[in-house]
């Protein structure tokens, strides 16, 4: 076994051209819990554990600047004192042992605020490495190792027009390593393209202009925070790493070292790529004869262990090429506690009751296939996981995917240095390509969010099936939005709350308000502010179900960059939507909705009874909780009563398909798990 090794180089020589770099200083930082496939994504080297907070910072509020710490920091993650290496959250070999996939972030995207511009500056080569450079063989080292020349688009190799990784593949079981193949990574896109093609898009890279300039990071360019890439792996290993015979107990026999090629960041908009004429002049930037050192020579992250794929194909699969098992999956990040976003963020120990109910919900009545769940819990403590909810489920409809990489910045958006759900954001990405190419429809989701089927739908799952069946605009149609909005918890279902800080007792009665816990989340939270159909404003928070292999990057809310990228690289695309037909708004009262059941904390409910009985328009959203507008036996709401009997304004409304048939249907089926 090896243990994963970070060999750190020096800061690149600035200059035009490029200097060459010879024979740069590197040092070695060895991470020797990682030597295994054993929960290789949980054990990547990401970030520190809350126990360290201390002396590395939080992830909320003032964050601490890493710059002066890079090098204490290293044996930790080591990407702040070599910002050329990829922060790695997960690497896994295709289904078919073709490629080993990386997920990574951009962590310059964590520090965004003027205050930290050593960061951002130092950071630069996060930017860099989703840039494309065009390099060339020119000859073999003395190992075997390929010689790389930097070069032209036109000069270079056809494998080495638009990469940025050297990959490097060895085996175990040779003393000397013997050196199995050698590739060039490939992007799944153009990501400069991608952000070009963005209406009114900045570059890649800015920087605050001064100290105020706290959106100078542009952070709401929201398609640059993940990184994907790919490592062809050699022809010769494919089948043996498809069939997981390369590994045996979770220990591998091949290796990788992956080396990046090492340029300046481009600050230009168009980039350097084959679909826009570009100023950029690799021969000005680089000069005509840039070696690049050899791999053993250069800064890089150094056996990475190569393991089985997600999900073994059988034989049968691998050889007619039917790979789709499932029609519907859900990927959802989840943890048995977490803070909300903020510096005055409340801990929500609920999530346990609320994903039991929720996979009921969605495996026995929207009919999904199978969920996946990336448990982040240990990211908040090393003592508690999801595991005791997810055990009660069949393993082939669950999977718990351990995550343990915790948020860089849990600040609110519009924080001066504004949040950036790292953790989130990577595994999205990496259930998106563990398992898309397992299924025809993936549903990213939170477990506060439930899909309702209305109209002549009983399950979700039905709702689609017919769709991709019915008319030829349907077909085209890659992209089902749900319109979301925040449900408030319905008086009838909340209890009294008293604590011995904000919510004591006043005048004889509790100043705060709880959900009863015998009463199901569905239920409890299905008041909303605005009847169906959803005003426009809630696209912003929408929800996607959408087609794995259409979709090319997936951003919680938004499909921001898609197969049409490759298709039509000259077509515009939109920040935040896509044109119909390939995305469409749900028909909320012929197909299906979204009831976002976010939980309000009880401190939210504080002066209740003062704010709930205006029946004013403006002043009814002062109301932290809901009292339902009555309806008749069809669901039809009656507008003549605007109080109830103790005089609070009514201020929402509940769905009749949830109060007839859902809610009973709900709680059924959560007797068999002893729920109360």
């Amino acid at each position: 076994m090896l243990p994963l090794v970070a060999y750190l180089e020096e800061p690149l020589k600035q200059g035009r051209p490029l200097p060459v770099r010879t024979n740069p200083r590197l040092s070695k930082v060895v991470f020797p819990k990682i030597q295994s496939c054993k929960d290789l994504q949980n054990n990547l080297p990401v970030d520190h554990g809350v126990d360290m907070d201390g002396t590395f910072g939080s992830t909320v509020g003032e964050l601490q600047p890493m710059y002066p710490l890079r090098e204490k920091y290293a044996s930790i993650c080591p990407v702040d004192a070599d910002p050329f290496l990829p922060w790695l959250h997960d690497i896994f070999p295709s289904r078919d042992g073709k490629y080993l996939e990386f997920v990574a972030h951009n962590k310059r995207r964590c520090r965004t605020s003027p205050a930290f511009a050593e960061d951002l500056r130092n950071l630069e080569p996060q930017v860099a490495i989703m840039q494309s450079v065009s390099v060339r063989r020119t000859g073999f080292s003395s190992n075997g190792s390929f010689q790389y020349q930097l070069s032209s688009l036109t000069d270079a190799d056809d494998d080495g027009r638009e990469t940025r990784f050297i990959c490097q593949f060895r085996s175990i079981y040779n003393e000397d390593q013997e050196i199995l193949g050698e590739t060039l990574s490939i992007f799944p896109y153009n990501y400069e393209h991608a952000n070009f093609q963005k209406k009114n898009s900045k570059p890649m890279l800015t920087r605050p202009k001064d100290h105020d300039d706290v959106r100078g990071a542009h952070n709401e360019q929201i398609w640059n925070s993940v990184l994907h890439f790919r490592c062809p792996i050699p022809e010769q290993l494919q089948s043996i790493v498809a069939q997981g015979s390369s590994v045996i107990n979770d220990i591998p026999s091949i290796y990788v070292d992956l080396v990046p090629i090492r340029t300046p960041a481009r600050e230009t908009r168009e980039g350097y790529n084959p679909n826009v004429e570009s100023l950029f002049d690799p021969i000005m930037e680089w000069g005509k004869n840039h070696l690049l050192p050899p791999v053993e020579k250069s800064g890089r992250w150094s056996n990475i262990p190569l393991c089985r794929p997600p999900e073994l194909l059988t034989e049968t699969q691998r050889n007619i090429g039917t790979t789709k098992k499932y029609f519907l999956i859900g990927c959802v990040w989840a943890s048995a506690a977490f803070s909300t976003r903020g510096d005055a963020s409340s801990v929500d120990d609920s999530i346990s009751q609320r994903l039991l109910e929720w996979l009921v919900y969605h495996l026995y009545i929207a009919r999904f296939d199978h969920v996946y769940i990336y448990d982040n819990s240990q990211a908040h403590s090393q003592n508690v996981t999801l595991e005791s909810i997810l055990d009660l489920f069949p393993k082939d409809r669950v999977t718990r995917i351990p995550w343990k990489h915790r948020v860089c910045n849990n600040n609110r958006p519009m924080h001066m240095n504004s949040g950036e759900r790292s953790s989130q954001y990577a595994a999205e990405t990496s259930c998106r390509l563990r398992y898309g190419p397992s299924t025809d429809w993936i549903a990213q989701l939170d477990v506060d969010e439930y899909l309702i089927p209305v109209g002549n739908w009983t399950n979700i799952r039905s709702w689609l099936k017919n769709l991709i069946l019915s008319e030829e605009t349907e077909r085209a149609t890659h992209i089902l939005s749900f319109f979301q909005t925040r449900a408030v918890p319905n008086y009838e279902f909340m209890e009294p709350y008293v604590d011995d800080k904000e919510c004591k007792h006043f005048a004889g009665s509790a100043t705060c308000l709880t959900k009863r816990r015998n009463v199901t989340f569905l239920q409890a939270y299905d008041c909303e502010r605005t009847p169906l159909p959803k005003p426009e404003w809630a696209w912003r928070a929408k929800k996607q179900i959408y087609r794995p292999d259409y979709v090319l990057n997936h951003f919680v809310h938004y499909s921001t960059v898609t197969s049409r990228l490759r298709d039509y690289p000259q077509e515009i695309s939109p920040p935040f939507i896509q044109r119909h037909p390939f995305e469409r708004r749900v028909d909320e009262l012929t197909e299906g909705f979204m009831l976002h059941t976010k939980t309000t904390y009880p401190i939210d409910t504080k002066g209740w009874d003062q704010y709930c009985r205006s029946t004013l328009d403006e002043k009814k959203k002062d109301c932290p909780i809901g009292f339902s507008h009555l309806q008749d036996e069809k669901g039809s709401v009656k507008t003549d009563e605007a109080l109830t009997k103790e005089g609070f304004a009514r201020n929402c409304y509940k769905h009749h398909r949830i109060q007839h048939d859902l809610i009973s249907k709900l709680e059924e089926l959560l007797k068999q798990y002893d729920c109360e």
